[in-house]
Formats: structure tokens, C-alpha cells, sequence
């Protein structure tokens, strides 16, 4: 009986033996043959977001930003002051200067519709094409490109502008015109472009109003006739500093302070 015993344990012992070699060959087998994932960092995310399938993290490409450079742009006008008779006449110009192989242009500003009207608009770089406009209530915005690349090293007209006064204008009224975008694209030989930004606060320009001689075309309606002359008389023997002198000053002609004989004279020649 004990002897049985004995050769039963021996038995088992050899073939639990057995099974831990079998169960450590098995192991060490699988761990050769096992792929490590990787956490799932922004380091190990793949460009579909998925979870890289090797120990390599993959290597994320940066998306370039286009960051705007400033640039020196200039916004004046040919006078400092206008007058303040009907149709005066004032001109804008916007120059860039400092760039080479510039090719697009955004230029945005505004103006007191009240008070002026934009009659024209002037494109002096050469090739200029419009490609988008926009004018309304005092505002115009334009989007031009060039056929040709403009060597703006030094400063040059981009825009020109001709505003005209659309009514008599109080002597000593300040008009308000302002810049608020100017944006230059430059292009070289790959085609690498560069945007460059030349406002970043609106450029303002200020123009006084002040006296002068009143158009002899009263009404504005094209042509000097009785009709201005019948406006003037009405008007006649008010002088500047009298209550109807805001009214009256249309019809000084003469633009010496008063409405008298000499302005219905020098409408009436006209007629």
C-alpha cells in the first residue's frame, strides 16, 4: 500500500513537472511574438487619429500659418482743406512702398456720404485688372490684381481718388475720410506667396471746409438760368453772421460775405 503511494506522488510530480515546461514554453513563445501598442498620446496618433500599431510614435507634419507682415502704407490727400462752395473737388491717393513682385491688392475705406461724392477712381500701376468692388454709403471697397509683377521697392500710387462736395459746406466743417484696409500679396518664381498687412488701425484724414465763392449754378441743375437768379434775389441784402446766412451763402457768387447787386450781376452775365 505504501509502495503504491509512493509511485503515485512520483507520477504526479513528474507530470506537473511537465505541464510548467509546457506552460513557460508557451508563454515565452506568444511574448516573442507580441507587437507593442502605444498609449494613445498625440504622440502616438497617426494623421486619422487612430492609435499607431508599432513602439514608433508617429511623427505629426505642422500646418503653416500664414502670419501677415506690416508693412508702410501711405493714405493722403492733395489738400488740407476744400471749399466750401457746391462740386469742390478733393483728391485721395494710397501709396506702398518697400516690396518687390507684388501682385494683389485689398484696399477698403470710408467717407461721409452726406457730404461727398466719389466721382472717380484711378488704378496708375500698370496691368491693373478689378476683380471685386464694392461702393455704398460711404464705404468702397476694391479687390485688383496686376498681369505683371510691381517692383514697389520705392513708394508708389496704388489708388487714386477724386471726391466732390455735394452740397455748400459750413466754413470751418471738418470731413472725415479713413483707411481701414490695405492688404499687399507678393508672389516669387515657386509661387511661394507672402501676405503683407499695411493697416492695422484706420489711417484717418482730415479736411477743413473753408470759404470761397459759391458755384452761379444755384440749383445744380447744369445749366445758369432765371431759376438762379429768382434763388439769389430771394436771398438779397443777407450777410455772413445773419440767421439766413446758412441758407443764403449758396447764392455769394462773389464770396464777399453778403449777397447783393454784384451777385445777381455775375449770375445774370452767365445766363
Amino acid at each position: 500500500m505504501i509502495k503504491n503511494s509512493k509511485t503515485f506522488i512520483k507520477r504526479l510530480a513528474i507530470l506537473l513537472s511537465c505541464i510548467m515546461v509546457f506552460a513557460c514554453t508557451w508563454t515565452l513563445t506568444r511574448a516573442k511574438d507580441a507587437v507593442y501598442i502605444a498609449p494613445a498620446t498625440q504622440e502616438s496618433l497617426d494623421y486619422e487619429g487612430r492609435v499607431a500599431t508599432t513602439g514608433d510614435a508617429c511623427e505629426l507634419t505642422p500646418i503653416p500659418i500664414t502670419t501677415p507682415q506690416m508693412i508702410d502704407v501711405a493714405f493722403y490727400a492733395d489738400t488740407t482743406t476744400i471749399e466750401t462752395t457746391t462740386g469742390s473737388m478733393l483728391r485721395i491717393d494710397i501709396e506702398v512702398g518697400g516690396l518687390v513682385d507684388a501682385n494683389m491688392f485689398e484696399v477698403a475705406l470710408e467717407y461721409d456720404a452726406e457730404k461727398l461724392t466719389c466721382v472717380e477712381a484711378v488704378l496708375p500701376l500698370e496691368g491693373s485688372v478689378v476683380i471685386d468692388k464694392y461702393h455704398q454709403d460711404g464705404k468702397i471697397k476694391l479687390i485688383f490684381g496686376t498681369t505683371s509683377l510691381q517692383d514697389l521697392r520705392e513708394e508708389k500710387s496704388i489708388l487714386s481718388l477724386q471726391f466732390q462736395s455735394k452740397g455748400q459746406l459750413e466754413e470751418g466743417e471738418r470731413l472725415i475720410l479713413a483707411l481701414n484696409q490695405c492688404d499687399v500679396i507678393t508672389i516669387d518664381e515657386a509661387d511661394r506667396t507672402t501676405y503683407h498687412k499695411g493697416v492695422s488701425d484706420p489711417k484717418l484724414i482730415e479736411i477743413e471746409a473753408l470759404g470761397g465763392k459759391a458755384s452761379l449754378d444755384i440749383n445744380q441743375d447744369g445749366q445758369v438760368t432765371l431759376e438762379d437768379l429768382s434763388i439769389a434775389i430771394k436771398y438779397y441784402g443777407v450777410k455772413k453772421g445773419d440767421d439766413l446766412w446758412v441758407k443764403a451763402k449758396k447764392c455769394d457768387v462773389t464770396g464777399d460775405g453778403s449777397i447783393d447787386l454784384a451777385d445777381l450781376i455775375a449770375i445774370r452775365v452767365k445766363i
